[in-house]
């Protein structure tokens, strides 16, 4: 997160007025007065992962309202940043994650189910962008590159198949019914947000190739 920050920074100069970056405990580095650094936990989210949440929001209702925003995804999202439910904290999103880790699923099973426990995931996070024209650009870490996946989906409709009834615990399958139905894909929410993916696994095959060559 914080080479893509450094990038933004480069490619932007003054043009970048604020910068929030969320990334791993102990790789947060200085990028200037104008950009806060929050450190969380990865790939078991703590306490410091919904403060991130929290700044994230009130990073989003402090921007001016002609203000054009830049997100920079990449892997590790799902568990260094989370709004929960009223209710639900950190001892509740470990254990979530947790589970996930210990059952073997491929990575967007694991994440249909951490987005149907968020309150931003999902596209959720949408809502609070107020129209504002958005750019994404995300690093992919999942098979297929798919835009909800990645992250678990902070910006993209979700498309994934609930979860099957009973493959999860009683508790965990409440939770998931508390945060309450995700934006379609159809959302003028979604209108002013484009998308680009700046890198993947094919990408990185490809440049492996080139060097051996």
């Amino acid at each position: 997160a914080s080479a893509m920050a450094e990038g933004a920074r480069e490619a932007l100069g003054e043009r970048l007025e604020q910068l929030l970056v969320i990334t791993k405990y102990g790789h947060g580095q200085p990028l200037g007065p104008t950009a806060r650094i929050i450190e969380s936990a990865h790939p078991v989210p703590d306490e410091a992962s919904l403060a991130a949440g929290r700044a994230l929001l009130q990073f989003l209702r402090e921007a001016p309202a002609g203000a054009r925003l830049l997100f920079l995804i990449s892997g590790g999202t799902s568990a260094l940043v989370e709004v929960l439910p009223e209710g639900y904290g950190a001892t509740e999103l470990a254990e979530v994650n947790r589970l996930l880790l210990a059952g073997g699923q491929a990575i967007d099973s694991m994440n249909a189910v951490r987005k149907r426990i968020s309150c931003i995931k999902g596209g959720r996070l949408a809502r609070y962008l107020s129209g504002r024209k958005t750019l994404q650009l995300l690093i992919s870490d999942v098979p297929g590159d798919a835009l909800d996946v990645i992250g678990s989906g902070l910006l993209a409709p979700d498309r994934s198949p609930a979860p099957r009834p009973g493959a999860l615990p009683g508790w965990l399958g409440d939770m998931m019914t508390r945060a309450g139905p995700a934006p379609l894909a159809g959302d003028p929410m979604f209108a002013g947000i484009k998308s680009e993916i700046i890198a993947n696994n094919r990408l990185a095959r490809e440049a492996i190739a080139a060097a051996a060559e």
